[in-house]
């Protein structure tokens, strides 16, 4: 089977009226890893290939048998209610009366095809080229595929009486493998227990494990042990922990699948350490088997690689992988850093958007002037810059992360304002809203304009220029008097710009002179006082030239974080205390 699987893979899934899914499609790549919130329909994907798995072990021991559909017969293998591992009440798509159905494409152009009747149950039923497969024998070598399922894990039996092989094997794939662990390893080959326990050992600090034995000692039932030395002690399986279960049921079914063709796995982070997710996604790449692995861990998105995580919708027809594709453009935002960037979202499920690497820590510097608390610490939520102005990319990416976390996800976007107007700030605003619970265009040009506070700029520049006259504030003010007066020409031409673009477009009726002398009334009202002045030029451009001149003089430069420090909680302005408190609820939960 091993050789087989080089060149049969199952590469596609198809579900239609299956369940939550109307019609969906998955390509299958040799890691496909399934990320969305609840109810995404990840499990649904799995459950499909846990129902293929049980009846393919009829497929491959038994001939077919013809079917009556309403279609006419067909060649197929019924599937035992009792062992198919889903539910069959909802098979259908909102309670349809038409079959569901599950197709698998193999590499080689053959199909298995599930279809679950309401009157006939679930079949199975093999195809190759335009014919139906009837024999067994067919049957294993046209589809000769194998499929690997962890199945649901519980903790392992008290005690564990011995049992029959068959019972092990027909148990293996469901949830009750738990119950015959022992025994699993009890029948195993002494080569095959020592590639487990080598497992074990490498992944587990200060472990050993014994191949299990019959207790000889007690009446009745025949009872397996499997001693555990931990720190050289002692003592039986069932005294370890309910997380050391867990990851020894992981190994062996990894293990038990090296002839798969592809194995299956739902959520294996569940009661697993970070460090032994990273672990079991080492495990899988060494396997060398097809992977399709469904997860909310950040880890196990931390580890892989970007065309590997495949966005689950069940509202779209098909899955999206992260590499490409429109649904996921906004997602190339994170950068290099994608992965790490993307599993701080999941795991955390909230992000700040900002335009620029250092916008975060700028609102740091002011956060301290409304609590200490404020964006310090663990209340710093992952930060996605944008690169720039860029509200539609921000609007699609809250799109895409409420796609793969859910409508819980808590978002953050702040972007400056720039030169634009008041209208202009709050259209864009308005549309941000819809997409994000806390949604700012900054009212001052950018970021540094919120230090420029003009009683905190006025007393900072005064120590500088004359530390033993701090009353007497004229020097100061007609520095910045000058500086602001240098930067006027360039600060209307790009208002009145800006004004005009956009009352063109939202007010297309009013003549173009008319839009241009509004725009220089409006710079002219808000430019008239010197702390209008201050919010419209730019917070950068002014703080350089400031430090300009007072080098030019001998004298010591001006920081923004100098300038948080030296302001007072009532000079901090209410607009940005606000957003500040505003992003700092994010992080409350």
């Amino acid at each position: 089977m091993a050789k087989l699987r080089e060149s049969v893979r199952v590469t596609r899934v198809q579900l239609r009226n299956f369940k939550g899914f109307a019609s969906f499609s998955l390509t299958l790549e040799p890691m496909t890893m399934l990320v969305g919130p609840n109810n995404a329909g990840k499990s649904t994907i799995v459950g499909a290939f846990r129902v293929l798995s049980v009846a393919l072990r009829s497929a491959h021991s038994r001939r077919a048998q013809p079917i009556r559909f309403p279609d006419g017969n067909r060649w197929g293998h019924p599937v035992s209610p009792d062992s198919v591992p889903i539910s069959m009440e909802n098979a259908q798509h909102n309670y349809s009366d038409d079959d569901a159905v599950a197709t698998f494409t193999l590499s080689n152009g053959g199909k298995l095809k599930l279809i679950f009747s309401p009157e006939l149950g679930c079949v199975l039923i093999g195809e190759h080229g335009e014919r139906e497969l009837r024999t067994a024998a067919e049957f294993k070598r046209l589809l000769p595929i194998d499929i690997g399922v962890v199945p649901v894990l519980g903790p392992l039996e008290h005690e564990e009486p011995q049992v029959e092989s068959r019972t092990v094997q027909r148990n293996l794939q469901t949830h009750r493998a738990s119950r015959n662990f022992r025994n699993y390893w009890h029948l195993s080959e002494d080569d095959e227990f020592q590639e487990f326990r080598g497992a074990v050992v490498d992944s587990w600090d200060g472990i050993d494990i014994l191949k299990p034995e019959l207790d000889l000692r007690t009446e009745g039932p025949n009872i397996l042990h499997m001693m555990c030395t931990e720190n050289r002690i002692t003592r039986e399986l069932h005294w370890m922990g309910f997380g050391f279960h867990i990851w020894l049921q992981i190994i062996t079914h990894v293990l038990r699948a090296r002839e798969a063709t592809i194995l299956v796995i739902d959520e294996p982070e569940t009661y697993m350490h970070p460090s032994l997710q990273r672990d079991l996604l080492a495990m899988l790449r060494r396997l060398d088997v097809d992977c399709l692995l469904a997860t909310h861990s950040s880890e196990l998105v931390a580890g892989a690689d970007r065309s590997e995580i495949v966005l689950v919708d069940k509202t779209r027809k098909s899955g999206s992988r992260l590499a490409g594709g429109p649904q996921v453009e906004a997602l190339d935002i994170l950068g290099s850093a994608f992965n790490f960037a993307l599993a701080d979202v999941l795991r955390l499920r909230t992000a700040i958007l900002v335009e620029g690497d250092t916008d975060l820590n700028l609102l740091k510097q002011l956060g301290r002037r409304v609590t200490p608390r404020v964006l310090s610490g663990t209340r710093v939520p992952p930060r996605i810059p944008l690169g720039g102005f860029q509200p539609s990319k921000a609007a699609d990416f809250a799109k895409v992360m409420k796609t793969l976390i859910g409508d819980d996800v808590r978002l953050a976007v702040l972007l400056d304002r720039d030169y634009r107007s008041d209208a202009e700030v709050l259209s864009i605003e308005s549309e941000l809203k819809k997409e994000f619970q806390v949604a700012h265009l900054l009212r001052r040009k950018e970021l540094e304009n919120y230090f420029l506070s003009l009683p905190v700029l006025l007393r900072v520049l005064q120590s500088r220029i004359d530390p033993e006259i701090q009353e007497d504030e004229s020097q100061a003010i007609e520095v910045i008097d000058r500086i602001t007066t240098d930067m006027r020409e360039h600060t209307e031409s790009r208002y009145v710009d800006q004004y005009v673009e956009f009352a063109r477009r939202s007010r297309p009726s009013v003549a173009g002179p008319t839009l241009t002398q509004e725009a220089m009334a409006s710079f002219r009202e808000r430019w008239d006082s010197l702390e209008g002045r201050l919010a419209m030029v730019s917070g950068k451009q002014l703080l350089k030239k400031l430090n300009t001149w007072l080098q030019s003089e001998g004298l010591r430069r001006v920081t923004t974080s100098q300038l948080a420090n030296a302001m007072k909680q009532d000079e901090l302005p209410y607009e940005m205390a606000a957003l500040l408190r505003g992003i700092d609820s994010l992080m409350e939960t």
